[in-house]
């Protein structure tokens, strides 16, 4: 009995490190912009809303940033350590897989047609990108099965997929006229200012449930890692498990493409320095990662809106050069 206490009172205590940095990135970052704000401004602009270039700023601007940022950095990081414990592959996200691709396939499509409608509170960029993100996978999963449903069939189903969404993406582009390429093209570089807030709603219970999803299933991911036929002698239903995780996945994945874009880098990187930090558990890694993806989105995204002020540098540019940095820190870390 004390056994199972004494492991989560250790869990937790893992988790800490990781909520203080979301709570000093949460304080900190909404300071920084085109205009750099003390925090006496930033206090009293959220304590004294008004009608003020200030209190626009802060209430407008910045707090929407900063909710899509946590929202979209946690469901990005999450999708990853899944994706990487289920298939048991440092290099599974959702970008490498291809789920990404088609979630912005699905918005490609949505600009291009000039699709406007609504549906539960969801636009018509949401639900596309979510159908491309979630149908992606699926199909994912049904080549995978064709080729004898390994780990490594999955991952090499992702990656045709990947280049095939791609394909149709350039494909969809090159048919658009010049206001909806342009769309297109800075859509594709992904940030934060895109949509505004109207479908932060609809991304954040999309998010939420999926991280909840993803957690429940925490404990039958980590016999999976140790092995298949393990945990299916275990009473594990394997197949079920990995179909779930990468309907959670791509679902969040769709979410957050929807209206932040294609963000690369953070279901990849997150994850492992989740696990460098810690232990290779999931009841740890998928609440880690939640938190330190969500402060690594929100410190890029206000280096984005301040380091070229008053130009804005999309948040993606940032996330891709900083993860491709890290990645290559990484992999010398490994090799040592």
């Amino acid at each position: 009995m004390s056994e199972p206490r004494s492991e989560a009172r250790r869990i937790l205590l893992l988790l800490l490190p990781h909520l203080g940095i979301l709570v000093l990135a949460s304080l900190v970052t909404p300071l920084f912009g085109p205009q750099l704000l003390s925090p006496a401004q930033f206090l009293g602009a959220l304590l004294s809303p008004g009608s003020d270039a200030l209190s626009q700023i802060v209430i407008s601007s910045r707090l929407p940033r900063l909710a899509l940022a946590a929202v979209a950095g946690s469901g990005l990081a999450v999708s990853g350590v899944t994706l990487q414990s289920v298939l048991k592959n440092p290099l599974a996200s959702p970008f490498t897989l291809g789920v990404a691709s088609g979630g912005s396939f699905g918005v490609a499509i949505a600009i291009v047609l000039g699709l406007d409608f609504a549906l539960l509170g969801m636009g018509a960029v949401q639900i596309t990108a979510v159908i491309g993100a979630v149908a992606t996978m699926l199909v994912i999963f049904a080549i995978a099965r064709a080729l004898g449903f390994t780990s490594m069939s999955l991952i090499l189903a992702g990656v045709t997929v990947n280049l095939t969404a791609s394909a149709g993406i350039l494909l969809v582009q090159s048919l658009s006229d010049m206001a909806q390429s342009h769309i297109i093209i800075h859509w594709l570089m992904g940030g934060l200012d895109l949509w505004g807030s109207r479908g932060l709603g609809f991304v954040t219970v999309v998010v939420a449930l999926g991280i909840l999803g993803s957690f429940a299933l925490s404990p039958a991911l980590n016999h999976i890692m140790i092995g298949e036929e393990i945990a299916a002698g275990r009473g594990i239903q394997v197949r079920r498990v990995l179909l779930t995780v990468l309907v959670l996945s791509s679902a969040m994945t769709g979410a957050v493409v929807s209206i932040a874009g294609p963000v690369a880098f953070v279901g990849l990187i997150v994850p492992h320095a989740a696990r460098l930090v810690g232990v290779p558990d999931n009841r740890y890694l998928v609440p880690a990662s939640a938190m330190s993806g969500a402060s690594v989105l929100m410190i890029c995204d206000a280096f984005a809106r301040t380091a070229f002020a008053p130009v804005e540098m999309p948040v993606g540019i940032v996330t891709s050069i900083l993860g491709g940095a890290t990645f290559i820190v990484l992999l010398f870390a490994h090799r040592r």
